[in-house]
């Protein structure tokens, strides 16, 4: 079975001691859901510019210091998701623009696990509720 795969920057951005979840809008797939804001990687780009640019993008804020903090792959019933996530500090300067998500929260890595993540995010989100932020 030829599955399509895709790679994902999911970005833990970090900001005292709080890390940013978004929710899903309704007019995506799993609509509702809790993510970290990010998204795929252009042809060309790794996952640390793909992280800076997306959150440019997405929310009209720039992150500092963007580092890998971990990987997983998941597989959807219609695609494969490699997810890369990278944390980023962001430094409060402007002021965040929600432009793809209805929802985001400043949460504390325990807080995470009582949202409702998407399944590829899963594994990460717990482990971070477990043990804090990595990196």
């Amino acid at each position: 079975m030829d599955r399509r795969r895709i790679t994902v920057a999911a970005v833990l951005i970090t900001r005292g001691g709080r890390v940013l979840a978004a929710k899903r809008a309704e007019n995506r797939g799993y609509p509702g859901q809790w993510e970290f804001p990010g998204g795929k990687l252009e042809a060309g780009e790794t996952p640390l510019q793909a992280a800076v640019r997306e959150i440019r993008e997405e929310l009209a804020v720039d992150v500092d210091n963007p580092r890998e903090v971990g990987r997983s792959v998941h597989h959807y019933p219609e695609f494969t998701v490699e997810l890369v996530f990278v944390r980023a500090d962001w430094n409060g300067k402007g002021k965040l623009v929600q432009t793809e998500h209805p929802e985001v929260r400043w949460c504390l890595p325990r807080e995470l696990s009582a949202l409702d993540f998407l399944a590829a995010d899963r594994p990460f989100v717990e482990r971070v509720a477990r043990e804090g932020l990595p990196g």
